[in-house]
């Protein structure tokens, strides 16, 4: 899997006034994932991203556009280790933030996610 966006003007001068954003071209989400400085990682929620982010012991800000993302990100969300924000209330910034803050406020995302991976990771797989 890969990360793309194409940034625009407004986005590359937004991005440039903080400090702790990167806009990159493409990234391998696989290797973000896993990097231990991640602690919220927001995504539409599609099926492989869903198995990724169970190993990756990161929570997750779930926005479901369409298809199976909308049951995906529930099933995350029913077993805490996500939440589900509407694609609706991307416009409200004072909402993102809130969901944001949150989930990282609350240490049960995480503690949800270590769960789950240590249940995936015991539980033996066919070859």
């Amino acid at each position: 899997l890969e990360i793309r966006k194409q940034a625009d003007d407004f986005a590359k001068f937004e991005a440039s006034r903080v400090s702790n954003v990167i806009l990159i071209e493409w990234m391998p989400q696989h290797d973000l994932l896993a990097d231990s400085r991640v602690d919220l990682f927001v995504s539409h929620g599609g099926m492989a991203f869903c198995q990724e982010i169970a190993h990756a012991r990161v929570p997750a800000l779930l926005i479901p556009i369409f298809g199976d993302q909308i049951n995906n990100a529930a099933a995350l969300a029913h077993v805490g280790i996500a939440q589900v924000f509407s694609k609706f209330d991307m416009i409200d910034s004072d909402k993102v933030r809130k969901a944001i803050e949150e989930m990282l406020g609350n240490s049960s995302y995480k503690l949800n996610a270590l769960r789950i991976h240590d249940q995936l990771a015991a539980r033996p797989t066919s070859p």
